[in-house]
């Protein structure tokens, strides 16, 4: 079972922020639509780990290939997963919802 989280994203090039879609691993299947990038420190206040490398979803159908998937793009990550045959796991994505806090999005799986 793989998660989708959303994170704040600073964009240095059109100055501002964004709620991206990211995840901490994922199948093969999703490679070309995945992208590991350095996330920038979005304030000054908040405490970073170091490691602030994260998976971030991109749109290749969009003209620029750093286009990342933002919130709003949600259907079209799910529409992304069916293509590449996985499921997005509803119930567990409530039972997550409730425990994982206002950062988790959904859970999917290979069928």
């Amino acid at each position: 079972m793989y998660t989708v989280h959303k994170e704040v994203y600073l964009n240095k090039y059109e100055k501002k922020y964004e709620t991206i879609l990211v995840t901490d691993s994922y199948p093969d299947v999703l490679s070309p639509y995945i992208r590991k990038i350095k996330l920038p420190k979005v304030s000054v206040y908040k405490q970073y780990t170091g490691n602030e490398c994260k998976y971030c979803f991109y749109d290749v159908h969009k003209p620029s290939k750093s286009t990342l998937l933002l919130l709003n793009d949600l259907p079209t990550l799910i529409n992304i997963l069916k293509k590449n045959s996985l499921k997005v796991n509803y119930e567990i994505s409530d039972i997550l919802d409730k425990h994982m806090g206002n950062s988790f999005i959904l859970a999917y799986s290979e069928n």
